[in-house]
This record gives structure tokens, C-alpha cells and sequence, in this order.
């Protein structure tokens, strides 16, 4: 009987000097737990030796694949390319950066063998500093209480998937993509497990702030009608507050023949109304970004080239 093949999917982006001790820590685990392997980089872009330094593992592993990508289109994107090259019986997502634990693999084997689709990372004790681990925090906290599916809090890209669950994600279609909501929207029988989250190599993250806010916003709209149905409910707590407000002016002015001294008060009204309105063209406007995004139909991501040879079994080509 064969063994089972592990695909490792990981999006590189200017990770030169990564990319060898990252496939070496992750090969060394695959072959100790007795699993036949694949890694297929998704290179996204690079400008340093990155590729270069894929093709180098590829003379000495064939089993070591890469998909360069024309230009740098995003991790989330990277990671779809790669996902949708993959042939294995189960797919492992990790960062080329030195921060996903390779020893949390064999957990997530034994929990795929034991019958789990997908077996996510829960992120604890990050190696970074104050400021970016209160914006990471912060950022899945929102998208956990705020997701209309309640994905669970720190868990990020790091997880292994079944070959189901990878075909299933191969067809959600949508260009503004946040994988770790997809993969709980999709379903079938999921568990996560507590991983400390490593310190990069360089300690240079590839994510800056505004990214993450970015990465933040599309999580949110993707995956949540909690703004739109929060601009309803304040546009109804507005009409309730500009009735009282006209009411007591139309008393005051008509029935208790009382002025109204100074316009201060006006002024204020218009412009807080004024701002809330900005608000509401914001949120409409991040989702009809989307929408248009959408009817494009452009394709997710164009290939520049391959390097290896993909199987391709049950594998759509890519849209």
C-alpha cells in the first residue's frame, strides 16, 4: 500500500534565505512520521534569489515544484495558485518565513488520520513586538465577533487540509480573498490546535500595518453583513434623534412661543449628519468596490512559469 502524499503549499515573497531551512525542517518531519511528500512554493513576485533558490532545491528533490506567479499579487492569491497545483492527498498551508513550527505537523497528521478535514493553527505567544501583536489581536478578535460564520479567533493560514476540502476551495471564485474565513466557510469536520507562533528569521514582516488593515477590511466585508446592517440601524437611531430635535424646535418656537437662541447647536447637527452620511457612502462604497471587482471576471492570477511536474489529479485549471 503507497503512502500518503503531503502537499506543502508555501507563497514566497522575497524569502531567499528562508527557503532552504524551511524546506529542510519540514522534509526532515515528513519523512520521520513515514509520509511521501511534495512542495510546491508559489512564488509571488520575488525580486531577490527566491526562485533561484527553488530551483536549486528542485536539482536535488524533484519533489520540490514552484509556480512563479507574472507579478506579486498578494499572499492570499499566492496561496490559491499554489493550492490549486497541489495534488496530494492532504495539503499543508505554512509561511515561508520561518514562523510556522514544522513540529505541529505531525499533530495535525494524526488528527487528519483520526478523520478531520481541517486542522487549523490557534496562534499563541507571538515573537513580535507589543504594537504589531495588539494589531494582529485586535484584527482577529473583530473578525471573530464580528463574521457572520464565527471563525475562530488566532487562527491564521498554518493548517492542513483534506483533498475535499481543497476542491471545494477551488471553487470559490471570489477575487478578494481571505483563506482562513473560506476555509471555515466551507465546512466538513474541523479542530484547532494551540501553535506558538515562531519570531521571523529577519524579523522584517512582509505585512506591514496598512496591509493587514487591508487584509482586515476584506475579511470583514467578505465574510460579514454586520456593516451594512450597522449603517440601517444608525440611520434609524439618526431619523429618531432629527425628529426629537424638530419636534422640540416646532414646540418651542410655535406652541410655547419660546426662541431658539444661537446656531451653534444647528451647525453641529449639520455636520455630524453631514459626517454620517460620508460613512454610509463608505461602507456601501467598500462593497460595491467588490461587486465590481467581480464582474470583471479577470483572472485571479496569471502564471509566468512552472518549474516540476504537477499531477493533475481532480485539478480545475486555474481561473
Amino acid at each position: 500500500m503507497s503512502r500518503p502524499t503531503i502537499s506543502i503549499v508555501l507563497p514566497v515573497y522575497n524569502e531567499m534565505d528562508a527557503i532552504r531551512p524551511v524546506y529542510e525542517g519540514v522534509r526532515d518531519v515528513l519523512v520521520e512520521a513515514g509520509y511521501d511528500y511534495e512542495f510546491v512554493f508559489a512564488n509571488d513576485g520575488s525580486v531577490d534569489g527566491s526562485e533561484a533558490a527553488i530551483s536549486a532545491l528542485h536539482a536535488s528533490d524533484d519533489r520540490v515544484k514552484l509556480v512563479s506567479l507574472s507579478r506579486n499579487f498578494g499572499q492570499q492569491v499566492a496561496v490559491t495558485s499554489g493550492l490549486e497545483y497541489a495534488s496530494g492527498d492532504a495539503v499543508i498551508l505554512m509561511d515561508c518565513d520561518m514562523q510556522d513550527d514544522p513540529k505541529a505537523i505531525p499533530e495535525f497528521l494524526d488528527l487528519w488520520e483520526k478523520g478531520y478535514d481541517v486542522v487549523y493553527a490557534l496562534r499563541s505567544d507571538r515573537q513580535e513586538g507589543l504594537f504589531r501583536r495588539m494589531a494582529f489581536k485586535s484584527f482577529h478578535r473583530i473578525n471573530h465577533l464580528l463574521s457572520d460564520i464565527r471563525m475562530p479567533a488566532d487562527a491564521g493560514l498554518f493548517c492542513l487540509m483534506s483533498r475535499r476540502v481543497v476542491l471545494e476551495m477551488g471553487r470559490l471564485k471570489e477575487r478578494n480573498r481571505y483563506l482562513p474565513g473560506m476555509r471555515f466557510w466551507v465546512g466538513f469536520k474541523q479542530t484547532g490546535i494551540r501553535v506558538r507562533r515562531l519570531g521571523r528569521y529577519d524579523d522584517v514582516s512582509r505585512v506591514s500595518l496598512s496591509r493587514l488593515m487591508i487584509l482586515s477590511l476584506d475579511s470583514l466585508v467578505s465574510h460579514s453583513k454586520v456593516p451594512l446592517r450597522c449603517v440601517t440601524l444608525l440611520g434609524l437611531l439618526m431619523f429618531c434623534v432629527a425628529t426629537g430635535v424638530a419636534s422640540y424646535v416646532f414646540y418651542s418656537k410655535f406652541i410655547s412661543l419660546v426662541a431658539i437662541p444661537g446656531w451653534a447647536s444647528g451647525v453641529g447637527l449639520i455636520l455630524f449628519f453631514g459626517g454620517f452620511q460620508f460613512i454610509v457612502l463608505g461602507v456601501l462604497g467598500e462593497y460595491l468596490a467588490r461587486i465590481y471587482d467581480e464582474v470583471k471576471m479577470r483572472p485571479l492570477y496569471v502564471v509566468a512559469s512552472t518549474l516540476g511536474s504537477f499531477a493533475r489529479r481532480d485539478r480545475k485549471e486555474p481561473s
